[in-house]
């Protein structure tokens, strides 16, 4: 095992904890603002093991997420951030289709991102940590990979006690 894939599965281990912490956070604006921390840290994990578009993105998510979280994030700044993760993507993706799934995920989430519903919102991160998956097994992020797939199962936990209290409280 290389130093860069011992470092880079360290920084997984701390942002995958910080992960499972946000598949259980019930609000929304909540969970945005613990997911940057995430972010910075997978980020990190991202760049040390090769993936360039997973740090672009990344870091990239991170401005969105201030955006959002101060309701900033208007169709303008949606269309720059899309536009700014599409050309440095494209730009200094090495991975091939696998390099792409950051920035289709990014997409994805952005356009969904503001729905009012918690539910929604949960089904939106488990689609978002889905490709994660499948990314972070290829720049053999392996920890991370561990973490992505228990936040999913996290995220459907979670979706089932939001349905649970709100039938408790009709």
């Amino acid at each position: 095992m290389t130093t860069a894939l011992i470092i880079g599965n360290i920084f997984g281990l701390i942002g995958s904890v910080v992960m499972i912490i946000v598949g259980s956070i019930k609000d929304k604006n909540k969970a945005i603002l613990v997911q940057t921390l995430q972010l910075i840290i997978l980020a990190i994990s991202n760049l040390v093991l090769g993936s360039i578009s997973g740090f672009i993105i990344n870091l990239v998510s991170i401005v969105r997420n201030i955006l959002s979280n101060k309701n900033k994030l208007n169709k303008l700044a949606i269309a720059i951030i899309i536009t700014i993760s599409t050309i440095l993507t494209i730009k200094f993706n090495s991975l091939g289709f696998i390099g792409y799934l950051p920035l289709i995920n990014n997409i994805i989430f952005i356009l969904f991102m503001n729905t009012k519903s918690d539910i929604k919102f949960k089904i939106l991160m488990i689609i978002y940590i889905t490709m994660w998956l499948i990314h972070d097994i290829y720049i053999k992020s392996y920890v991370t990979a561990i973490f992505d797939f228990m936040t999913i199962i996290t995220s459907f936990i979670t979706i089932f006690r939001i349905k649970n209290s709100n039938k408790s409280t009709k």
